[in-house]
């Protein structure tokens, strides 16, 4: 609760700053990363609460000020703000973590396959590589 109390009474500018550090911790140090862009997703959380609330003016939109303020991706602090405001955020960074290796690994799966069969029409000779497209064409026929 602490950490709640000392986060308010920094100012945007503190906030903005200390954002960055713990993505740079994030890039830098990976034993450390992931707490650090799960505090950094709580610091954009708190960060936009204060933006959408007037902070620092009347009518200024979220999205349009963290592109203005903020050294990362829409894509990357909506990332970080959702696993930072999950039930159990440590569960949920790891799920997703897991989740993208093995999205990565089938990715390589199939790298390996299509490499090994670009492999193969390689060594083909012209007839046989005539033969083999023309069986391809009418098993995954197409229309323009």
């Amino acid at each position: 609760m602490s950490n709640v109390v000392a986060l308010k009474s920094k100012t945007i500018e503190q906030m903005v700053d200390q954002i960055h550090r713990e993505f740079a911790t994030a890039a830098s140090d990976t034993k450390r990363a992931d707490r650090a862009r799960l505090r950094a997703g709580r610091l954009l959380i708190e960060l936009r609460g204060r933006i959408e609330a007037g902070e620092v003016g009347q009518g200024v939109k979220w999205w349009k000020w963290h592109k203005e303020n903020i050294a990362r991706s829409k894509r990357d602090s909506m990332k970080v703000m959702r696993l930072a405001s999950a039930a159990d955020p440590e569960a949920a960074h790891d799920e997703e973590k897991a989740e993208r290796a093995a999205r990565r690994d089938q990715s390589q799966v199939e790298h390996d396959l299509v490499f090994e069969a670009l492999c193969l029409v390689e060594q083909m000779n012209a007839d046989q590589r005539q033969k083999f497209f023309a069986e391809l064409r009418s098993i995954y026929a197409y229309t323009d």
